[in-house]
This record gives structure tokens, C-alpha cells and sequence, in this order.
């Protein structure tokens, strides 16, 4: 989720049949959209315009896990959110499941 409270929507770029525990993987190069951000800026006295938080731009993930040439994501990914303005990283609050991330490179087409 956004640091605001918006609920960030998975959209894979691309299609692959290769699965994390029955889902989807999460690749830094999908879109990662954001709904339901209230952040909001004040632009002078008493009156405040909608900057909301619309996706998230991911800057690390997997080192060693790559699907169809991109990075799976990782509880330890990072990234920014960003509007019309650069806000804040986005909030970790589940992530997908392994056994454990592979010990070497590992890709899979």
C-alpha cells in the first residue's frame, strides 16, 4: 500500500505460465497501480489540492530470480510511489511465498 493508505493493484506486463505457490509472480516491470490514495497538498490558506499516490516505480528486487528477463520481487524490494509528485516508499504489508529465494541465478522464460 501507498504510505497514505492506497491499495496498490498487481497488473502483470507480460504472460508467463510459471507460478509462485499457484500466483502470478510480482517482476519489478509490471505495473503496480495504486487506488484509493487521499494524500493531499495545501497550496495556501485553507484551501489544499488531491495529490494522490497513482503507482509505484520499484527500484530493487530479486538478485538471483528473474522471470521472462525481469527481477521477481522480494519482502525486501524497494520503490517510490509516485503521483504527480514523488511521495514516499510504499508499504511491504504481504509479499509471495518460497520455499527460498534461489542461491543462484535462476531464469525462467
Amino acid at each position: 500500500m501507498c504510505p497514505h493508505g492506497g491499495i496498490v493493484n498487481h497488473m502483470p506486463v507480460g504472460v508467463t505460465e510459471y507460478r509462485i505457490n499457484g500466483k502470478l509472480p510480482m517482476l519489478m516491470n509490471d505495473r503496480y497501480m495504486i487506488a484509493g490514495c487521499p494524500n493531499q497538498m495545501p497550496t495556501g490558506v485553507g484551501s489544499i489540492i488531491p495529490r494522490p499516490c497513482t503507482h509505484i516505480k520499484w527500484t530493487s528486487g530479486s538478485n538471483f530470480l528473474f522471470v521472462r528477463g525481469g527481477a521477481a520481487l522480494t519482502n525486501t524490494s524497494t520503490g517510490i510511489c509516485l503521483g504527480s509528485v514523488p511521495h514516499a516508499p510504499p508499504i511491504i504489508t504481504s509479499f509471495q511465498m518460497v520455499e527460498q529465494e534461489p542461491r543462484a541465478i535462476t531464469r525462467v522464460n
